[in-house]
């Protein structure tokens, strides 16, 4: 089955995605085990044939050759969408990886102990209606979970992030909700299969120190920057600001007004009582309102290597994550997730410790 997907599948892949299964397959036929096949790949790789028809013929006469590649680039490549979730419980990571079952129906499950990663694929079907007629697809769909452990205050921390790939919309009946659900299928198969229990994160208060320390004069290295933000008040005013990468923004009201007060602070410090009346205004809306979603954007000395993420906070138990098209591969983004379950970790531990310090 896996084979028939993906010859189907090669024909809706993009002509850049084409380009990278060429070039991996140019390098990996060089290695000794793939001696006995050398000529033959290098010579229909050569060919004048369309590029497609190269990559099936390569798939139809030596697929174990193929198939390498195709898991070399799905196990490398950054998902569309994320989620991340705490491990309750004394789990043992590396027994959670050993003792997945990788049989079942409809899915194939791949254990990558090294990576401290399941690799899960679905075969999907699609239509999609024309004037003359129904076309018809069938494509593989990858779904990773990564296993994460830090230790921070003596204490072990343990968690899985569920990323999933973007798909086109004759594959989804053109619904976002296809991607959560899929975060979901996964959760549910993991907690059922390895009798685990995934707790969902919110990333609300992580965003919200990331927030100040935006605001504040001196900003510690690497916090990222927001780039993008919408603010819901308690009146039911909304704003919204969106940058690219490399643009600066003044957060919606709020950074307004907290910059109006910064750049007049002698002016304002004469008149306390409206500077004090401005400044609980500005705290009670931050309280009180909602932040539906907010963009971080991780800089790089190398403007390329930048990353930039969505944060959707409203609509599911957990923080959806939504990364923006970019070109350095699953490394980068674990940047992001390492970063982000220190900051949770780090901002957990101290509102756990809070009361006892007011006690005190």
């Amino acid at each position: 089955m896996f084979k028939e997907y993906l010859l189907e599948e090669i024909d809706i892949m993009t002509q850049s995605l084409k380009f990278i299964y060429l070039g991996k397959l140019k390098s990996l036929i060089k290695f000794t085990r793939y001696d006995s096949i050398r000529s033959d790949v290098e010579n229909i790789l050569s060919s004048e044939e369309p590029l497609e028809t190269r990559l099936k013929n390569i798939l139809n006469n030596h697929s174990d050759l193929f198939l390498e590649v195709n898991k070399d680039i799905t196990i490398n490549k950054a998902h569309k969408y994320s989620a991340i979730f705490a491990l309750e419980g004394d789990v043992n990571i590396d027994g959670i990886l050993r003792d997945t079952v990788i049989q079942t129906s409809g899915l194939s499950i791949e254990k990558m102990a090294e990576k401290k990663m399941l690799k899960f694929t679905q075969f999907l079907n699609g239509i999609k209606p024309l004037e003359e007629g129904t076309l018809y697809f069938k494509t593989t769909y990858t779904m990773c979970a990564k296993f994460w452990e830090i230790t921070q205050y003596e204490e072990i921390h343990r968690f899985v992030e569920i990323t999933v790939d973007n798909v086109g919309p004759q594959f989804r009946d053109g619904k976002m909700s296809f991607f959560p659900n899929r975060i979901n299928y996964i959760k549910n198969f993991i907690e059922t299969h390895n009798s685990l229990l995934l707790v969902p994160i919110d990333f609300s208060e992580v965003l919200n120190e990331i927030r100040k320390e935006n605001e504040a004069a001196e900003v510690r290295m690497n916090v990222p920057k927001i780039s993008g933000q919408r603010m819901v008040l308690s009146s039911g005013s909304e704003a919204t600001l969106q940058s690219n990468i490399s643009e600066e923004i003044v957060l919606p009201i709020l950074g307004d007004l907290k910059q109006l007060i910064r750049d007049n602070e002698n002016l304002f410090n004469t008149s306390k009582d409206i500077k004090e009346l401005l400044n609980n205004f500005i705290q009670d809306t931050e309280e009180w309102s909602e932040f539906p979603w907010i963009n971080l954007t991780w800089d790089n000395k190398v403007k390329s290597k930048s990353i930039q993420v969505k944060f959707e906070l409203n609509n599911y138990e957990y923080t959806f994550l939504n990364y923006y098209h970019h070109k350095n591969g699953r490394g980068r983004v674990d940047d992001v997730v390492k970063y982000l379950i220190e900051e949770y970790c780090t901002t957990r531990n101290r509102i756990l410790r809070e009361p006892f310090a007011k006690i005190s």
